[in-house]
C-alpha cells in the first residue's frame, strides 16, 4: 500500500490469472488450491486498497456448478470481510 501511494498511483483491479489454478476444475483439489490462493490474493487486494478482483475461471470450459460454487465461496468470504471485491464477484456470478 505504500509503494502505491508514494507513486501517486491507484491500482484499480486486479487479475487473478495463475495458470496453475483453475476455479472451474473438474479436480476438487485443484479447486481447493485454487480457492484458498484467491482469497489470499482477495485479502492482498484488500490491504493495497484494489476495489475489485478479476478470477480466471479456466483455460478450458469450466465445470459449470464447480465454478459457480467457487465464486460463492469468494462472495462467503469478502461479505464476511466487508471488502469492496464482493460487489464484483457478484457481478460476475450473475
Amino acid at each position: 500500500r505504500k509503494a502505491v501511494d508514494q507513486a501517486g498511483a491507484k491500482v484499480t483491479n486486479l487479475k487473478l490469472n495463475q495458470r496453475d489454478l483453475d476455479l472451474g476444475s473438474k479436480d476438487p483439489d485443484l479447486r481447493r488450491k485454487t480457492i484458498a490462493q484467491y482469497k489470499k490474493d482477495m485479502d492482498a487486494a484488500a490491504v493495497i486498497g484494489i476495489p475489485w478482483v478479476r478470477p480466471r475461471p479456466s483455460a478450458d470450459v469450466p465445470d459449470i456448478p464447480a465454478l459457480v460454487d467457487g465464486y460463492h465461496e469468494l462472495i462467503d468470504k469478502r461479505s464476511r470481510d466487508e471488502a469492496p471485491a464482493t460487489e464484483m464477484i457478484s457481478e460476475i456470478v450473475r
